[in-house]
């Protein structure tokens, strides 16, 4: 007999936090690529967690939130419109529950996510040390508290871009923004002196793009 977990959920978000990315044709998913857009993606759980692990003999060998439940969230990266970083989470804060891709937010280039998604990740430590328990997660998770109210959290984290001045997207709103694009490089390409070069009509479009 292996080890055993008891999980206990507390109470869950007042909707459902879930990545569905809609379905793209080929030469979309290659416009993303090619403007260069990337996301930072929140990472969590369904909702608020009691967790306990016991060892084959019985005895508790992890405990946490039992007094006060916990609320694990953490931050990947992606450059994907498809939803990679579930599939690739397996394990997420603990090996026992099922983590997932909750909510992202897209940036026209790598640099702007990244420097958006140190903020993010320094807001999330913030928030964790304020509302978090006394427990010890993996690296890069923070227990953001039973309390959390998603709506209000995801408001921050655009409030966290507006801050920084950086443009950041929603799933449907990165949609829009890539058939703008599309359309905006094709009357460009067709149009008088066209650049020989597609990466210059994408960079010409993405920068029309940004102003309308």
């Amino acid at each position: 007999m292996g080890a055993v977990t008891a999980m206990v959920e507390i109470e869950l978000p007042p909707k459902d936090w879930r990545l569905k990315p809609e379905t793209w044709p080929a030469d979309k998913h290659d416009a993303l690529k090619r403007i260069g857009m990337e996301a930072a993606v929140l990472v969590g759980y369904e909702g608020p967690t009691s967790y306990t692990k016991y060892n084959p003999e019985g005895e508790i060998v992890t405990r946490m939130g039992h007094n006060r439940a916990i609320w694990p969230f953490s931050l990947a990266r992606t450059a994907s419109w498809k939803d990679t970083v579930s599939q690739n989470l397996a394990k997420g804060a603990f090996p026992d529950l099922e983590a997932r891709a909750m909510y992202r937010l897209w940036c026209v280039s790598e640099m702007h996510r990244d420097l958006y998604a140190d903020a993010i990740a320094a807001y999330m430590k913030a928030e964790a040390d304020t509302h978090g328990g006394p427990y010890d997660l993996k690296k890069g998770w923070f227990d953001l508290g039973p309390n959390l109210h998603l709506d209000t959290f995801v408001g921050e984290l655009h409030e966290i871009a507006r801050r920084q001045g950086i443009v950041v997207f929603d799933d449907a709103e990165c949609s829009r923004f890539v058939d703008k694009v599309m359309r905006l490089a094709r009357e460009i390409y067709n149009g008088p002196k066209a650049p020989r070069r597609w990466e210059d009509v994408i960079d010409i479009a993405v920068e029309r793009a940004m102003r309308k």
